[in-house]
């Protein structure tokens, strides 16, 4: 993104494809997750001004991809409270927040039991919940300042 704010243009390469082969535990996963997440908050706190619209394209592909990655956790918590807030108010919303809760407690259940075999649904619910949580977490470490950039070094 420096290269961008330097005045140069981005090219889209649809042939470039990245794999990573290095088998990760849950918890190497959760950590590079927040480490991500912390990046990705650094990374608008540093470049605030690429939100601007003089920068036309790139400005929507970093409030898109950038931005909203940081805020979707928050935004999600927002949505429940919310709804169970105006479930009491309106039936739409207690069909909305009890969806929400339902799909939130499965997956709890898919993360805390990891059963065999597993619904692909559960799957697919547990990893977008761990992902937006550990999202949720490195962004406010990063903002309370309790990662000091200490990195660890993976195992090889």
């Amino acid at each position: 993104m420096q290269i961008v704010v330097a005045g140069y243009q981005v090219a889209y390469e649809a042939e470039i494809n990245a794999l990573e082969l290095e088998k990760s535990s849950d918890q190497q996963d959760q950590q590079r997750r927040r480490r991500i997440a912390a990046g990705n908050f650094q990374q608008i706190v540093r470049l605030k001004h690429l939100f601007l619209p003089r920068y036309g394209r790139v400005a929507f592909a970093f409030l898109s991809g950038k931005g909203l990655r940081v805020m979707m956790p928050f935004l999600m918590l927002i949505a429940l409270f919310g709804s169970l807030v105006l479930a009491f108010e309106y039936w739409v919303f207690l069909a909305l927040a009890a969806l929400q809760v339902s799909a939130y407690l499965l997956a709890i259940w898919q993360l805390l039991y990891k059963p065999s075999p597993s619904n692909r649904l559960c799957k697919l619910l547990g990893y977008l919940v761990s992902g937006h949580v550990a999202s949720a977490i490195g962004t406010v470490r990063y903002i309370l300042r309790l990662d000091k950039g200490h990195w660890k070094k993976a195992n090889h």
